[in-house]
């Protein structure tokens, strides 16, 4: 059989059979409709034609144009075969190379930023969708925050970047510019990395760009675990305690903060935190039970005597602080409660290994809360998977990563365990 061929999927069919191009690539095959039909018992399975028949109208008209297809497909494959360097013809850009040339449009031409900002505009306005609901002002904020690197980026090249550019070469130069002349450290490199795949993915979607050395199988996000620090009860105790009867401001960020303590909730659903969503068990155990904002999974948590305090305290609507202001707000106020201890944050900086030391305050921040929250009834023995209803998690070996002990406090507990 001929790389090219056409055939009927239904050959003992009684009514007209659509045509269908078949094309092998290997062990796989493309196929393509052509839109036209024939009664089986018309069509010749052996040529892959419309027979000579005086009673099969256009027969002429369709084999010749069956002709032309297949001089098409065949002059893509040589195309592909004999193009350099060699590009592997895949079923995806057989499919754009072929309808290019059958269903020629005008088309207005677009830059590659000019498309991503129009993204970003309609990410933002709504007309884009995220399964079926708008998408977060927060992811639309790190988009931006990726469409102004790659603005950066060709700046600093001097080189525009368009949709021809776009391949592993162009990835391999921009994290490089980011991990050596912006000096982020892993994780930040590997935010702006996942950004460009959201980009990379809009723009083959709308058929703007070919993927054609295969950059999306092979683009692997850079990460490493954090060294996060936590918040023990001591040091919970002294946030409690520190006298803010003059800082309305900071008074109510701290009960914020204390609500993401208590619950192990994202910041982005401690305003979930409200009677409607109290439940009680069978044996009168008090509970909150929440659909998650960025999962859209149920979290359950205890409903704790302070979190009710907290509401009482403000009618039962919690006051509104951006997540900016108390990530700066929280520093200032753990730095109050005397939360000083000098911790050490490794990380991987140019390629490197960079050590700093801070005083913990100035490492605090929302997701802090949520982080000593899970920690801290692990060290009291709380069975993992019962802490993961607050937090989560969906599996456990994800979980443990976010746990921030130490070896000695690890040390500790099976200390604990075995005493």
């Amino acid at each position: 059989m001929a790389n090219t061929f056409f055939f009927l999927r239904n050959k003992n069919g009684t009514t007209p059979q659509l045509i269908f191009l078949g094309f092998k690539l290997g062990q796989k095959q493309f196929v393509y409709s052509t839109k036209f039909k024939v009664l089986p018992e018309n069509w010749d399975f052996k040529t892959g034609r419309l027979k000579n028949k005086i009673k099969v109208l256009n027969r002429v008209e369709i084999n010749s144009y069956l002709d032309s297809l297949e001089k098409i497909v065949d002059g893509i494959s040589v195309k592909y075969k004999t193009s350099i360097p060699k590009k592997e013809l895949t079923r995806e850009l057989l499919k754009i190379e072929l309808e290019s040339i059958l269903n020629p449009k005008f088309e207005i031409k677009i830059t590659f930023f000019e498309f991503i900002k129009q993204y970003l505009d309609d990410c933002k306005s709504g007309k884009r969708l995220n399964e079926g609901k708008r998408m977060a002002e927060r992811t639309i904020k790190n988009y931006n925050t990726g469409f102004n690197g790659l603005k950066e980026y060709e700046e600093y090249t001097k080189e525009p970047i368009t949709f021809e550019n776009l391949n592993r070469r162009f990835w391999d130069e921009y994290i490089n510019f980011l991990t050596m002349e912006k000096k982020y450290k892993v994780n930040t490199v590997g935010s702006y990395q996942k950004y460009l795949i959201v980009f990379l993915r809009e723009c083959k979607k709308a058929k703007l760009w070919i993927d054609d050395d295969g950059l999306l199988d092979v683009a692997k996000v850079m990460t490493e675990n954090p060294v996060d620090v936590y918040l023990t009860k001591k040091e919970i105790e002294l946030i409690e305690k520190v006298d803010l009867s003059s800082n309305s401001r900071l008074d109510k960020v701290r009960d914020l903060f204390l609500i993401g303590l208590n619950t192990g909730f994202r910041v982005s659903d401690w305003y979930q935190v409200k009677p409607e969503n109290f439940k009680t068990t069978n044996k009168e155990n008090a509970y909150i039970e929440i659909m998650q904002t960025k999962t859209k999974a149920i979290a359950t948590t205890p409903l704790r005597p302070i979190v009710k305090d907290i509401l009482l305290k403000y009618d039962n609507v919690l006051p509104v602080i951006s997540e900016q202001e108390i990530n700066r707000s929280v520093k200032e106020l753990c730095q109050l409660a005397g939360i000083n201890q000098k911790v050490k944050i490794t990380s991987t900086v140019s390629g490197g290994q960079q050590v700093e030391i801070f005083e913990k305050w100035e490492q605090v921040s929302t997701h802090t809360a949520r982080r000593s929250f899970a920690t801290n009834l692990y060290r009291d023995g709380v069975d993992s998977r019962i802490i993961m209803r607050a937090t989560g998690h969906t599996t456990e070996k994800n979980f443990i990563k976010y746990l921030k002990l130490d070896n000695s406090e690890f040390m500790d507990m099976l200390a604990e365990h075995e005493g």
